[in-house]
């Protein structure tokens, strides 16, 4: 990728060719009709990350304890909502206050949709500073774990990868609990260096952008290591070892 220009392109294809992808699969497979998806992604290009969001996944800025949401949720707005209340009220005999609830988080916008390749999905930039993480979830997760609360297990764990399972694992206790919300759970987070000289700063510089580092469970990390070793793998650690933050 040459420049900032040519990473954002490539960011708006993903999502469209990926909007293909699923009305091509319908096509080959008609049971699958009315099957899609929301989008929450996010490209580091340099010192800015290339955002891109669809539907009711979110995007959110963590930075100096503070959580800011980045993307607006493709719903209805308040000139809209009086049709879409009206909808659910006399097409599906639903409550008033059953209908407006219903119609307030309906999406406005999704992947799997013809009509998706007509309008513009929502195109965000951020310049990125030291200790930044952008955070993507469903909302399996903002329906079960309030701003703050995302804000207090940042602080409390920050390693990317325990932060990330921690809120999982609140969104799942609080989602069975009393008016909480059973629903898809999953976070991923993209970390901005915390310093000229750590070692994801050094591996960007001389690799440039891209993927880091996966992350198994496994039920015997020594084991796990001689497999890759047997398979052909490069291998950084020959034993086993504590990571990042105790990990």
């Amino acid at each position: 990728v040459a420049n900032q220009g040519e990473a954002e392109r490539l960011a708006d294809q993903a999502v469209v060719e990926a909007n293909r992808a699923i009305l091509e699969r319908v096509r080959e497979e008609p049971d699958k009709a009315g099957m899609g998806t929301t989008v929450a992604m996010a490209l580091r290009w340099r010192d800015t990350a290339i955002l891109r969001n669809v539907g009711d996944s979110r995007l959110l800025l963590i930075r100096h304890g503070t959580v800011t949401q980045l993307s607006t949720d493709d719903v209805p707005t308040e000139a809209e909502l009086p049709r879409y209340v009206d909808y659910y009220f006399r097409t599906r005999g639903l409550s008033e206050a059953e209908a407006r609830s219903r119609a307030s988080s309906t999406l406005t916008a999704a992947l799997g949709r013809e009509e998706f390749l007509l309008r513009t999905h929502q195109k965000i930039t951020v310049p990125l500073q030291p200790g930044d993480r952008i955070l993507a979830i469903v909302d399996g997760i903002w329906r079960n774990v309030t701003t703050q609360r995302m804000a207090e297990l940042a602080q409390q764990y920050p390693d990317a990868e325990r932060f990330a399972t921690e809120l999982v694992a609140e969104a799942e206790r609080n989602a069975v609990q009393p008016g909480g919300k059973r629903d898809d759970l999953s976070a991923a987070v993209l970390v901005e260096p915390a310093a000229p000289d750590s070692p994801v700063t050094n591996f960007l510089a001389k690799r440039g952008p891209g993927l880091h580092h996966l992350a198994y469970e496994v039920e015997d990390v020594a084991v796990a290591l001689e497999a890759v070793k047997r398979a052909g793998l490069r291998v950084i650690d020959q034993s086993p070892r504590p990571g990042a933050h105790g990990t």
